[in-house]
């Protein structure tokens, strides 16, 4: 079964973040377009199984089904749900999630 995959507007901003963080504060805009093309690819992945990847481990999310997928120094931070994969945010791997998700998981 081939799942579908939605990336929420959470999303697609963290992922202009990483890019502009690598490419301009870093000085390095062709390592930020392989970290992003990366992190899409994995996310790709997505499609088949999507359960494989571990639990979130703190309510409230835990009990929302939220999953994380760990690719390089970035969290990718997902649902799976009715055949659909709903990618909420993507975050790098040190940040506060708890702090990051006080407002939700995907806003």
């Amino acid at each position: 079964m081939s799942w579908n995959i939605e990336i929420a507007d959470a999303a697609y901003q963290d992922l202009r973040d990483i890019y502009a963080y690598i490419a301009f504060e870093l000085r390095s805009p062709d390592d930020a377009r392989n970290v992003l093309r990366r992190i899409l690819s994995e996310i790709a992945t997505l499609d088949e199984m999507p359960s494989r990847f571990r639990p979130y481990p703190r309510e409230p999310l835990a009990s929302q089904g939220v999953r994380v997928m760990d690719v390089g120094n970035y969290c990718v931070y997902y649902v799976a749900r009715d055949e659909v994969v709903s990618v909420g945010r993507i975050l790098y791997y040190r940040r506060d999630t708890d702090a990051v998700f006080a407002s939700g998981w995907n806003t």
